[in-house]
């Protein structure tokens, strides 16, 4: 049975070869220490906090979760990019390809919130502009 990360990656890419448990996994790990554990977003190392915990789940080399990885966010922003849904994914249209890392974050922010992440944060500046005014 695949995880919701699982099948949120599954819905972007379609069938597959590649093998989505390390970059799926990564998502578990960012949706866990960002939203759960209100770590911030830029305090966030992916190549040392994210990375070796997926490796030891997976008996994989960090260096080979960092591939893999890699090679899966790329794959997914070109397929949202070659279907026209980039604002879909991430609340905005841009013109080059953000790192994984960026990748990663704009789909949990889709993952939890429902919602693409300039849209959160969006969101979040108006409510942050109404509380201040008052």
């Amino acid at each position: 049975m695949l995880t919701r990360s699982e099948q949120f990656v599954c819905s972007i890419l379609g069938t597959t070869r590649s093998d989505i448990r390390p970059f799926s996994a990564a998502l578990d790990v960012i949706l866990f220490l960002h939203f759960a554990q209100n770590i911030p977003r830029g305090d966030i190392k992916i190549t040392k906090s994210v990375y070796p915990q997926i490796a030891l789940l997976l008996n994989k080399s960090p260096s080979a979760v960092s591939r893999s990885v890699e090679r899966l966010a790329n794959l997914c922003w070109e397929t949202v990019k070659n279907q026209g849904r980039l604002s879909e994914l991430v609340g905005r249209e841009l013109h080059d390809i953000p790192a994984a890392s960026d990748i990663l974050f704009y789909l949990a922010y889709l993952l939890h919130f429902g919602k693409p992440f300039f849209t959160v944060l969006d969101d979040l500046d108006c409510l942050n502009q109404r509380q201040s005014s008052v």
